[in-house]
C-alpha cells in the first residue's frame, strides 16, 4: 500500500511540472 501511494504522489508531481512546463 505505501509503494501504491508514492507511486501516485511520483505520478502527481510529474502532473504538475509538466502542467507547469505547458503554461511557459
Amino acid at each position: 500500500m505505501l509503494k501504491e501511494t508514492i507511486c501516485m504522489v511520483e505520478f502527481f508531481m510529474l502532473d504538475l511540472i509538466f502542467f507547469n512546463f505547458q503554461q511557459f
